[in-house]
């Protein structure tokens, strides 16, 4: 879970979203230290939460599916990065890739006014 923690808190994921049925898609996200994340995909902000729930990545956005929870089992790709596929439901062959950037360096906290973070933190 520490380990879980660590890849997230404070810092930018770069991902792409692949369906067995539908076209791939590509995403941003930034999760803040206090447990608030910020996704940014199609030219959309989505604020959210995040949390690691029994050793899975999960997250809740306010304005998709009424703030539902979708939890991910991580893996190491071997290459810098992680593969994640939904917990609830693995053989949907739903898989997330991402790659995680150290802060938010493509500045997604200040699409949203900077609120994510509690300076002080």
């Amino acid at each position: 879970m520490a380990k879980l923690r660590e890849i997230y808190a404070g810092n930018t994921m770069i991902g792409v979203n692949r369906f067995p049925d539908r076209p791939e898609f590509k995403w941003s996200e930034y999760q803040c230290r206090n447990g608030q994340t910020r996704w940014a995909f199609d030219g959309r902000l989505y604020p959210g939460r995040w949390n690691i729930l029994d050793g899975h990545v999960c997250f809740a956005y306010d304005d998709i599916a009424e703030g539902t929870m979708y939890c991910f089992d991580v893996y190491d790709d071997g290459r810098g990065g992680y593969k994640l596929v939904d917990a609830m439901e693995p053989d949907l062959g739903f898989v997330v890739f991402v790659n995680p950037l150290p802060g938010d360096p493509l500045n997604v906290q200040k699409l949203d006014g900077g609120r994510c973070e509690d300076p002080t933190s």
